[in-house]
């Protein structure tokens, strides 16, 4: 799905308003393994003052899904410290309705060489490509296809 300069804009101030945020996820990327500056490198935020559009993921962990053109997607993921089953109108992973389904991670394509990790997760991927292993992810087990 192309963009139109209207959403690449959105996208843009999305990233540049949730990145600055991302010491409030500090405790949780690091007790998944995640070096806060990594995380930072593929800019990573969280959601303090929602976008219009991004209400329902204020507090969330914000991952945009980055191309060397920008930001062309979000993935959004709770990091508060509860059972997200448990909470009626609540989901661990939000995505703006709409938004579509991206590869994230392609910046690691550049430096693959025979071989790259697909993983479901962008955590998971973020973890590989911190040790150096070119990874991807395709998030949702839903999106995955038998070809």
């Amino acid at each position: 799905m192309k963009l139109s300069k209207e959403q690449r804009q959105y996208l843009e101030r999305a990233w540049e308003t949730y990145a600055p945020n991302l010491g409030d996820a500090a405790g949780w990327l690091e007790g998944r393994g995640v070096d806060l500056g990594f995380a930072a490198s593929r800019g990573l935020g969280v959601v303090r003052r929602p976008l219009p559009g991004h209400e329902t993921a204020e507090g969330y962990l914000a991952i945009p899904y980055l191309t060397k053109a920008g930001p062309v997607n979000f993935n959004f993921r709770c990091i508060q410290d509860h059972n997200c089953k448990e909470i009626p109108n609540h989901s661990k992973y939000w995505r703006r309705k709409g938004s579509g389904v991206n590869i994230y991670g392609v910046q690691s394509i550049a430096w693959a060489d025979d071989w790259i990790v697909v993983t479901e997760g962008e955590i998971d991927a973020l973890i590989w490509q911190q040790i150096g292993v070119p990874a991807l992810a395709v998030p949702g087990a839903e999106n995955w296809k038998p070809y």
